[in-house]
């Protein structure tokens, strides 16, 4: 079994191998050198964070600490997302007015409750946790996860970029790259083919 450190290098070892296929096929899959630019920059992180994906079932894993940190500030944020519309401070202020709480009160309360929300994401994490090399180091899951980050990247993107070309190379890199990274975590682990390593 590889600890986390080999698994970087890994997939830092296959990011520069798909980069440099890239660039030297740039012509033949019709990409212009800032697509291919886009690809090697969005794929560097996807990669790394596939290599990293199958061990948040460790909860002693590096991977596992840091998706510890992003689910609970995630949650916590989309906790506050609401708090944003006139409408939900308005309701807020009014009760904690009929409550004899000062308005100014409510951002401290409105924190509190994203800061106990996150901590509650965190704590059904560690009762859902399934054993290691479980679920996480298949196939279907890591797809479905490469997926996604494609859907989130593009989704994100398409907000700011210019185009929508942009939006649909670096979604399709951070698709491709996730599951370059996640491959190589399981080449490193045994697994690639679904056979345990002795």
């Amino acid at each position: 079994m590889a600890n986390y450190k080999e698994h970087r290098s890994t997939s830092l070892g296959w990011w520069l191998v798909v980069s440099l296929l890239l660039l030297l096929g740039r012509s033949r899959l019709g990409l212009s050198e800032g697509d291919v630019l886009i690809m090697i920059a969005v794929g560097l992180p996807s990669s790394l964070l596939g290599a990293g994906f199958p061990d948040i079932d460790l909860a002693s894993s590096i991977p596992h600490r840091r998706f510890r940190l992003l689910l609970f500030f995630s949650i916590a944020a989309l906790s506050l997302r609401p708090l944003f519309s006139d409408k939900a401070l308005q309701v807020i202020t009014a009760a904690l007015t009929e409550l004899k709480f000062s308005a100014s009160f409510a951002p401290v309360g409105a924190v509190l409750l994203a800061l106990i929300s996150g901590a509650v994401a965190v704590a059904i994490l560690a009762v859902l946790l399934p054993r290691h090399r479980g679920i996480t180091h298949r196939w279907p899951l890591g797809l479905s996860v490469a997926s996604l980050l494609g859907l989130l990247v593009y989704a994100a993107l398409l907000t700011f970029a210019q185009s929508s070309r942009v939006a649909v190379i670096a979604a399709v890199a951070s698709s491709a790259f996730f599951a370059v990274g996640f491959a190589s975590h399981l080449f490193k682990d045994g697994l690639l083919l679904g056979r345990k390593r002795r």
